[in-house]
């Protein structure tokens, strides 16, 4: 939806999906004038190089999920165009996560940070990133 609404915009959308490597690609969005799709494969937690520099890099629960905790914003950086924008929409920590990721060893080792960072960690972690305005 974000995609199509950008796209209504009039401007051109590249809406480069992004999936670990060895995922399955994430699904196409419907067909809209001005939208381009692209879908690559990338780890951000990795030395190698992000596919393209983007405009707005946009991650529904990629810390949580990929369990880097504040360590994703840092990581993020490098696939953001200067000027561009970071929108995370992250989960809080909380005991029913603990117990949910806790039943496995790697969630509590997540490069000697929490993997899921209260508020005032998150904001830190942009803040040390580079990111203007957490």
């Amino acid at each position: 939806r974000l995609a199509a609404a950008l796209a209504a915009s009039g401007r051109h959308v590249l809406y480069c999906a992004a999936s670990l490597p060895g995922q399955p690609a994430p699904a196409a969005p419907r067909a809209a004038e001005n939208l381009e799709f692209q879908a690559v494969a990338w780890n951000p937690e990795e030395e190698e190089a992000p596919p393209l520099a983007v405009d707005l890099v946009l991650g529904l629960g990629a810390g949580a999920r990929l369990r880097a905790g504040a360590l994703l914003p840092a990581a993020l950086r490098r696939a953001v165009a200067p000027g561009g924008a970071l929108l995370l929409a992250e989960p809080l920590p909380g005991r029913v996560w603990n117990f949910c990721g806790g039943q496995s060893p790697a969630w509590w080792s997540a490069g000697g940070a929490a993997p899921l960072p209260g508020a005032e960690a998150w904001t830190a972690a942009l803040a040390e990133a580079g990111w203007e305005g957490p």
